[in-house]
């Protein structure tokens, strides 16, 4: 999602929005500024907690605006099946020409098939060398059976070095 927003970010003229739906591991926090963390927080937002009108969602190290995850006592499949979560996603398609929703595994928890009926696309990740054919195909059926299929499938977290066992070295 990081790639992807930066890619977008780039191109002149695009306002983009990234995402952090995965709101129990947070895991962009690790990427990102730590000054975020006093910021607008996505679940704060939805609850109405926090509004967005003139909030600073900026990562200039990232070049796009970035409206990070936030832990609470609340299941986030109810959460973003709300009213509440849907008005802001029809409020932030009007702000932003990209939004990039990070979610959790699709295998984990029911985020990601709620999640995926707000999307025009769907890009699902496969780490390298962890997750099974197994996990990848139950993950891409259960989009599917709720009506979202995947557009498209990127491997992730590629060993270089091992790559080159398989004959794929090179550039």
């Amino acid at each position: 999602s990081l790639a992807l927003a930066r890619y977008f970010g780039s191109l002149e003229g695009r306002r983009v929005l990234l995402v952090e739906a995965d709101i129990r591991r947070q895991t962009l926090r690790a990427y990102l500024d730590d000054k975020r963390d006093k910021g607008v927080q996505l679940m704060d937002v939805v609850l109405g907690k926090q509004r967005l009108d003139g909030a600073d969602l900026l990562d200039p190290d990232l070049g796009v605006e970035v409206l990070m995850g936030s832990g609470g006592e609340f299941n986030a499949a109810d959460l973003f099946e709300s009213r509440r979560f849907k008005e802001l996603i029809t409020n932030l398609r009007g702000r932003y020409h990209h939004i990039i929703i990070d979610s959790p595994p699709v295998l984990a928890v029911p985020d990601a098939r709620v999640l995926s009926q707000y999307s025009d696309m769907s890009v699902f990740a496969v780490r390298w060398s962890s997750t099974s054919r197994t996990q990848v195909r139950q993950g891409l059926d259960m989009l599917h059976s709720v009506g979202h299929p995947a557009d498209g499938v990127v491997l992730t977290q590629v060993d270089h070095r091992k790559m080159k066992n398989y004959g794929y070295g090179g550039q």
